[in-house]
């Protein structure tokens, strides 16, 4: 009797598929690993919104980055109500020049066939392991140091990028404190042209080397 029961179960089904009728299919388990982080976005403006009280917006700089953070990812995993948690070290730096530094949780949900950003993160400050990347940045004609020349360190991540800006001094060397991982490096100077090199920061003090810019045109920019 099972038997006939088991037959008459499977004619059904094959008549409803002839038909036309949708047979639900067992749903697939969302892949953590096509969770694309937006650095920016899940990162950048969360870090604002949580250390940056609500002020008359400052004139930036030329070359400055509108949110100076660093990030770098440690794990990815899903929490009891299925939601993805991303979750890693970061450093901030605020419009006053306040540094700050901790680590970062961010939630996303499946929806639609990807993930989402929830909303939700949660921030807790304490040490992290951070890194120098040192730069000297020279005039590529005349070898002398630039003062004030602007470096920036980017991590970049997909489409999106984290970024750490610090201006050199009078011997041309700019100290920027990032996390491990690689690094787009550039020097921008007015009247010459930038340079950019990629390092990977594996040691404690990282050196860039010399970045020499050469200035615009035919003249020679002397100082």
């Amino acid at each position: 009797m099972r038997a006939i029961y088991t037959l008459l179960g499977f004619w059904y089904i094959m008549a409803l598929s002839g038909c036309g009728v949708d047979v639900a299919k067992p749903q697939e388990q969302p892949n953590l690993e096509a969770l694309a982080v937006d650095l920016n976005r899940d990162i950048g403006a969360n870090l604002q919104r949580h250390f940056s009280a609500p002020a008359a917006k400052e004139p930036m700089r030329a070359g400055q980055p509108a949110v100076q953070f660093d990030f770098l990812e440690e794990s990815r995993t899903l929490d009891p109500e299925g939601e993805a948690v991303i979750n890693g070290p970061f450093l901030f730096t605020a419009k006053n020049g306040d540094k700050r530094q901790g680590r970062i949780a961010v939630y996303y949900r499946y929806f639609n066939d990807g993930w989402v950003p929830t909303g939700r993160f949660g921030v807790e400050e304490g040490p992290v392991d951070s890194h120098t990347l040192v730069a000297v940045v020279r005039n590529g004609v005349t070898d002398a140091p630039l003062q004030e020349a602007a470096v920036v360190a980017r991590r970049r991540v997909g489409d999106s990028q984290s970024a750490q800006l610090v201006r050199t001094n009078a011997e041309g060397v700019a100290q920027i404190e990032v996390l491990q991982g690689e690094f787009e490096v550039s020097a921008e100077y007015s009247g010459y042209r930038s340079s950019t090199a990629h390092v990977e920061v594996v040691e404690k003090r990282q050196v860039v080397g010399d970045m020499r810019l050469m200035p615009v045109g035919d003249g020679v920019r002397q100082i």
